[in-house]
């Protein structure tokens, strides 16, 4: 029986890592869009889902940052998210550790509201399709992360919201300013007063490639706010290595980083670029 995003977010939690680091390790040939793996690798996701789970991660989120009608263009959108979902829920409800959570993940496209390059309208029309053909797969809530524009984030959630279901809220704050503020200037707590307004179960964000940053973003959203919050970080700095991004840490040293970040109030640790089910192993170890 699915389990509630809010009893989730009440106790310590780890989600999963980096979807696209584990399919490439077992696709041959990289889709053009990883969103696309649902329909094109169906196995493929089946076994990373299974071994996050194995991992003992809590929270499984579907890859489908860019599965809408607007980054897709003319593409399968409704079929790779139903997928995306039905597979993430298969591989949930057969693993024999129970109790465990699905969100759905909706992410931001390249057109901004602000720039008026696209219209509010639009774009919660298009994340309305997404949520409701997630919703249809089995999701248990939706995770609308990596965001930098609040207006483009309240049109996810706003979408997200008519499903019925509960929705996470996270945005990308830029860890070189001072106070923390996404690349558009928004700052945690005009973001968190809005949000909040929206009716959301969660907040949260990521500071992109400097999880060092997350704490104090973190502890800011703290002291703004008393809902859960849920913090996405990778395994250090990237650094390029013969031609290859790769990320340092090794999984034990990844895991270090998650007792300050439940400290500074952070209720749900998530794996962003370069966490493998390894790391996310040694993270469910910290568990604490």
């Amino acid at each position: 029986m699915p389990v509630s995003v809010q009893d989730y977010c009440s106790t310590p939690r780890v989600a999963c890592g980096d979807w696209q680091l584990e399919l490439s390790t077992r696709v041959a040939s990289r889709p053009e869009m990883w969103d696309l793996a649902s329909i094109a690798n169906a196995d493929m996701v089946r076994l990373v889902a299974d071994a996050f789970l194995d991992a003992r991660a809590d929270i499984l989120t579907t890859h489908t940052p860019r599965a809408n009608a607007i980054a897709m263009n003319s593409g399968p959108v409704v079929e790779v998210n139903r997928q995306w979902a039905a597979l993430c829920r298969a591989a949930i409800d057969n693993h024999p550790r129970k109790n465990r959570l699905l969100l759905g993940t909706i992410g931001p496209v390249e057109p901004l509201i602000a720039l008026n390059e696209i219209t509010a309208d639009r774009l919660e029309a298009a994340y309305s399709e997404q949520a409701s053909s997630l919703a249809a797969g089995g999701v248990d809530g939706f995770l609308c992360h990596g965001f930098t524009e609040l207006a483009a984030l309240r049109a996810a959630v706003f979408a997200a919201d008519k499903s019925g279901l509960p929705v996470i809220a996270c945005m990308t704050f830029d860890s070189a300013s001072e106070p923390p503020t996404t690349a558009l200037g928004v700052t945690i707590a005009q973001a968190v007063a809005e949000l909040s307004d929206a009716g959301v179960a969660a907040l949260g964000g990521d500071t992109g490639d400097s999880p060092e940053s997350m704490v104090d973003v973190v502890a800011a959203m703290r002291k703004a706010t008393p809902l859960s919050l849920w913090a996405t970080i990778t395994p250090g700095m990237p650094q390029l290595v013969e031609g290859n991004v790769v990320y340092p840490e090794k999984p034990a040293d990844f895991a270090s980083r998650a007792p300050a970040l439940r400290k500074a109030g952070a209720s749900i640790i998530a794996g962003g670029r370069g966490v493998s089910a390894a790391h996310i192993t040694a993270l469910a170890s910290a568990r604490k």
